[in-house]
């Protein structure tokens, strides 16, 4: 299992890496994660059973994952829900904080849900853009938003 983790501001927030078996090619810039591998950046979070980091003087710029499922969990700044993801591939750029899932991807976040083939989540800007693919259309479920208890109802 590998796991990527990203923090507010996720762009300078250290990344740490570990897993049963790491191969590194310094030249290429490119290393390999497999077995309970981890890594970390803030509060994104991407399990999976195998990763690929790239970059360049010891800097990782892109990280990309594989699993039956590879998960997510990321917390935005300033909110309370997690949102919790699935996919069989999650792509991570590490400078735009753009995080793409392909391959039945599930994401929940509160009592949301969405399905769908690719998600593409902007982390900085809190976008979402979902894609249908060959084997999944886009479906979504979106709950009712509680009022708080100190605004009262509005009659027709």
């Amino acid at each position: 299992m590998v796991t990527a983790l990203a923090a507010e501001p996720a762009a300078s927030a250290p990344v740490h890496l570990r897993a049963d078996r790491i191969e590194i090619d310094q030249k290429r810039g490119v290393s390999r994660y497999q077995g309970r591998g981890v890594l970390t950046q803030g509060t994104l979070r991407v399990t999976a059973d195998r990763a690929e980091a790239r970059g360049h003087q010891q800097t990782v710029e892109q990280v990309t994952a594989e699993g039956r499922p590879t998960t997510v969990r990321y917390r935005a700044a300033g909110r309370p829900e997690l949102i919790k993801g699935e996919a069989r591939r999650a792509e991570y750029d590490v400078a735009t904080r753009q995080l793409t899932l392909t391959g039945a991807v599930e994401v929940r976040q509160g009592q949301d849900l969405l399905r769908a083939g690719i998600v593409h989540y902007d982390m900085q800007a809190e976008t979402v853009e979902a894609h249908a693919d060959a084997d999944r259309r886009i479906y979504a479920a979106l709950a009712p938003r509680q009022k708080p208890d100190s605004e009262p109802e509005t009659l027709p």
